[in-house]
């Protein structure tokens, strides 16, 4: 009776997780992971090009070169235990920075839009995860 008792408990735990995890759409072998898009948008209107460089631990994404108004976007799924980190460095004339452009808090701030803007400007680096309400999160260093 015991046993019965556990694999009750154990098909209901797995409903339950089952239920709440319905906004998930990708599965990797068999566990649902949240996928994400992160966009990166030249809003600088300086005629000189922004370079951008994209890497993961296990993606190189290599440079795109961004003229005013372009985007580069990118589609991954987050692993199982929530530690995805996609970082970017950046070139703009003679000034280059880089930082981390989807780990916490980004990834956290993007959880219910799936999608992450960050927007280059002269000033600095600003994130949104809606694509109207900007937060200046980085500025340019040398």
């Amino acid at each position: 009776m015991k046993n019965f008792g556990f694999s009750s408990l154990v098909a209901i735990a797995f409903l339950i997780m089952s239920c709440c995890t319905t906004t998930y759409s990708v599965r990797l072998d068999g566990i649902q992971t949240r996928p994400y898009t992160v966009h990166i948008t030249n809003a600088i209107s300086d005629p000189s090009p922004l370079i951008v460089r994209v890497q993961s631990k296990d993606n190189d994404l290599g440079n795109h070169t961004l003229a005013t108004g372009q985007t580069f976007s990118w589609h991954f799924n987050e692993n199982f235990l929530s530690s995805t980190l996609f970082f970017a460095r950046f070139w703009w004339q003679q000034i280059t920075t880089s930082f981390n452009v989807f780990y916490s808090p980004e990834r956290d701030a993007c959880t219910y839009t799936v999608d992450c803007y960050w927007s280059v400007r002269p000033d600095g680096f600003y994130f949104s995860n809606n694509n109207s309400s900007w937060t200046l999160k980085h500025t340019w260093t040398n």
